[in-house]
């Protein structure tokens, strides 16, 4: 069976795990023609506002998109994923309203989540990390002990 990652309009229909990026939730056919729906690796509403808004140039989008793909939270969503495509081809699908799911100006974020995809699976370091940074836990732990101390 052929591996690796690729980009697809929604509506791929030939082999593959398919896994749609995206906030909007899908239904109907849509989520029928997909094996997963993983919104938490869509950009964030504020990248996508201040996209959209014009206060971010395309590049600048796709900078902050891919910082936010470096945090540990989507980091465990995405390892499992790079680790699936070693062993079959894991369909990253964008439901972009244009025809053409990438343009010179404005190419679609799924093509980000697939290069940092891609430098997971070459790095082949598919640990998870904690949940929660240390600097959070001690801070709960902190808080929890202030919380004690005032009952």
């Amino acid at each position: 069976m052929e591996s690796g990652i690729i980009v697809e309009k929604l509506g791929w229909n030939r082999n593959g795990y398919k896994i749609l990026p995206s906030w909007k939730r899908p239904g109907g056919k849509t989520l029928r023609a997909m094996d997963a729906w993983i919104p938490g690796l869509a950009p964030s509403y504020v990248l996508r506002k201040r996209l959209s808004l014009g206060l971010l140039t395309q590049k600048e989008f796709q900078t902050a998109y891919e910082k936010e793909l470096r945090s540990s939270y989507a980091l465990n969503l995405m390892k499992p994923l790079a680790l699936l495509s070693l062993r079959r081809k894991l369909v990253l699908l964008c439901d972009c309203n244009s025809k053409s799911i990438s343009t010179s100006e404005r190419p679609s974020h799924v093509y980000v989540l697939a290069k940092v995809l891609s430098s997971l699976r070459k790095k082949r370091d598919f640990s998870l990390q904690d949940a929660f940074p240390v600097e959070k836990v001690s801070h709960f732990v902190a808080s929890e002990k202030i919380a004690g101390a005032l009952r």
